[in-house]
């Protein structure tokens, strides 16, 4: 009795498997259109390979893309550019001091 239990869940499983390879190749979804479409797949394939470039860049370069700044940007024109210079000395003095 149990082998029955079995091989019904073997084919119900089967016929679920058949249903999702039947809607991959004869649907209209992304993962049939990347199975399809050679370009879209290489430019897909190049996009990921960017991505994970740019991250390593990220990671090895990070004061390129991340900028710090303690009032703001520089266009808000709160504190002249001399004042600013002061401020961020203080920062800096004043964090080191705590970290030691």
């Amino acid at each position: 009795m149990e082998l029955i239990g079995v091989v019904n869940d073997a084919r119900t499983a089967l016929n679920g498997v058949n249903i999702l390879l039947d809607e991959i190749q004869n649907g209209d979804g992304t993962l049939t259109k990347l199975m399809q479409d050679s370009v879209l797949y290489e430019n897909m394939n190049i996009m990921v390979e960017e991505a994970g470039r740019l991250v390593e860049n990220i990671q090895e370069h990070p004061n390129r893309y991340l900028q710090f700044a303690i009032f703001g940007g520089k266009d808000k024109g709160f504190l002249s550019s001399k004042d600013e210079k002061i401020v961020k000395k203080w920062v800096k003095d004043t964090l080191r001091d705590r970290m030691d």
